[in-house]
């Protein structure tokens, strides 16, 4: 499938508020000197400068469509200045400097960049005394102007956004996921079933210390809600309540309070509609993690879940051989040819999908009119089944298998996708072993790309998107390990835990796919001595956990 870049907000969040509540104040707290403030530019489209400095992240500065640009905000007087943050609409600057000035006429650079890639981007610096701050484009990123939600200042080193990208449940979701309120992004958001109540928890990890909330509601806001803090997600401690909610961006100062798990509940609706959040900010220090896998050898913790999918292959006694009963014959591409790959994928028969007594062994052979694209066919198999982990809920997928063995192009895969209609970018590369001049059969590669894929929290590879462990995968089975949680992924090769990644699954519900192409854009081209070319199974395995619901039916059927 075609790859696509992934981009992740690589900078700390500070959140600037447009209505506070009425809660006492802190000294720790950051406050944005920034907010409401006279503002001047060098040009606008159609969205006004003081748009830049209101609070509220559904509103924005552009510019004119040319190079150079600016944006300075006046202070008021000279105040002790540590930290900008920007937060880009899609219109971005490639190449900016933040610029101090205590007369706006002579500036001072604080903060450089060429290689902006837009999101949210805080500039820390040593602090300055200053009244006047500059963003000074040099370069934009897309054909249009500069454009900014917020242009952000602090007194000193940004205070952090502990809830970014961390992981995230709640009671329901009404078509926009959990990880959207927690993904750095002001045009994504998570909306709530229409009832009470609601909530939303997000883990902040270990070591979390926090200070303040910012709610940034969409129209659908809680009009009663509550903000509770826990350390086991169980016992849980009101920090903050309020009956008198009214939207748009809420900041919720609090007295400084250690706790591992944060949490909105809500107990009333302001609208006919749900709760719905841009974003749920968390301002404060630790948090994270997980930082070091867990000890070779461990593997992924199995407690609390339970099989739905347990099927190992072959013909012999107590081994699975109705593959039409559980699985289709194929998914995405069919008997067509896509990524100019050789094979065409066929339906269920003994020559692409051998069973053994043992094993299925989904099977190329240049059985179509000979060795050329499209003139192979090939075996795949793909689940009826749907799946994507809602609510708490918590997939693991395993494939136990052996890849082939000295194959030129050959191209085995164990990956998940959604089904024909409707469509997604969104993919899932558990494994591929690709065949190419840099790669080969001692190289583990889980690429996952489309439009829900964040950064990497955790990887024991050598590059983006290889492993090389020292050994030949192709000379023996091995397992192949998927665990799933809503805004994460976790794969592990045997109990080795590889890599570890924000993701938010876009589009319709995905489908496993287990299969073994030949050539196509990433691979070298097959040649006569490539067939016949076998992807051995032994096992496909589906477990579920779903936390407070651990034996009922509707917790461990997948959609189908």
């Amino acid at each position: 499938m075609p790859r696509r870049r992934f981009h992740a907000a690589f900078a700390t969040v500070i959140v600037a508020t447009a209505a506070v509540l009425s809660v006492p104040s802190i000294a720790h707290a950051a406050t944005n000197l920034a907010l409401g403030k006279s503002v001047t530019v060098s040009s606008t489209d159609g969205n006004p400068a003081p748009n830049a400095v209101d609070g509220n992240a559904s509103t924005r500065w552009s510019s004119a469509y040319d190079d150079p640009q600016w944006i300075v905000v006046d202070l008021g007087s000279a105040q002790t200045v540590g930290s900008v943050t920007l937060r880009w609409e899609a219109a971005f600057g490639r190449a900016y400097q933040v610029q101090t000035s205590t007369d706006n006429s002579t500036w001072t650079n604080r903060f450089t960049t060429t290689a902006g890639d837009g999101g949210v981007d805080t500039a820390t610096f040593t602090p300055a005394q200053a009244r006047y701050v500059r963003m000074n484009g040099t370069q934009r990123a897309t054909a249009y102007g500069y454009s900014l939600y917020e242009f952000e200042v602090y007194s000193g080193s940004a205070v952090t956004n502990v809830a970014l990208n961390r992981p995230v449940a709640v009671s329901s979701d009404d078509g926009n996921p959990a990880a959207n309120a927690v993904d750095g992004n002001a045009s994504t958001r998570w909306s709530s079933a229409y009832g009470d109540p609601q909530w939303i928890v997000v883990d902040l990890g270990t070591g979390a210390t926090i200070g303040a909330v910012t709610l940034r509601w969409e129209a659908a806001f809680g009009r009663a809600y509550r903000i509770q803090t826990s350390d086991d997600n169980t016992s849980w401690t009101d920090r903050f309540s309020t009956t008198t909610g009214d939207g748009g961006v809420d900041t919720v100062t609090l007295s400084p309070v250690s706790a591992r798990y944060i949490r909105l509940y809500g107990t009333q609706r302001a609208t006919q509609y749900g709760y719905s959040l841009y974003e749920f900010e968390v301002m404060g220090t630790g948090g994270g993690g997980p930082v070091d896998p867990p000890p070779a050898g461990d593997g992924p913790d199995m407690t609390g879940y339970a099989a739905v999918y347990d099927y190992r292959f072959g013909t012999a006694a107590g081994r699975f051989s109705n593959l039409a009963a559980r699985f289709n014959p194929y998914g995405i591409a069919g008997t067509s040819v896509i990524n100019n790959e050789w094979q065409r994928y066929q339906a269920f028969n003994g020559t692409n999908h051998r069973l053994t007594a043992d094993r299925l062994e989904l099977t190329a052979v240049a059985n179509l009119g000979g060795v050329y694209n499209g003139g192979v066919s090939s075996g795949q198999i793909t689940t009826k089944d749907t799946f994507y982990p809602r609510n708490g809920k918590r997939y693991i997928f395993k494939l136990r298998a052996k890849v082939p063995q000295n194959k030129r192009g050959a191209w085995p895969a164990f990956w998940m996708y959604a089904r024909q209609a409707p469509n997604t970018s969104s993919e899932i590369d558990i494994v591929e072993i690709f065949d190419t001049p840099t790669q080969n059969t001692f190289d583990w590669t889980g690429y996952d790309h489309g439009e829900g894929v964040g950064s990497n929290f955790h990887s024991i590879m050598t590059n983006q998107w290889v492993w090389h462990p020292g050994f030949d995968f192709a000379a023996d089975y091995h397992t192949y390990t998927l665990v799933w949680e809503e805004g994460r992924i976790f794969k592990w090769v045997d109990d080795y835990w590889v890599k570890g990644t924000n993701f938010t699954w876009q589009g319709s519900d995905p489908q496993v796919l287990i299969n073994l192409a030949m050539g196509g854009s990433n691979n070298n081209n097959p040649n006569s001595a490539s067939f016949p070319a076998v992807f051995s199974i032994d096992s496909f395995q589906v477990y579920v956990d779903c936390p407070g619901d651990a034996v009922t039916t509707s917790c461990h059927v997948p959609t189908g």
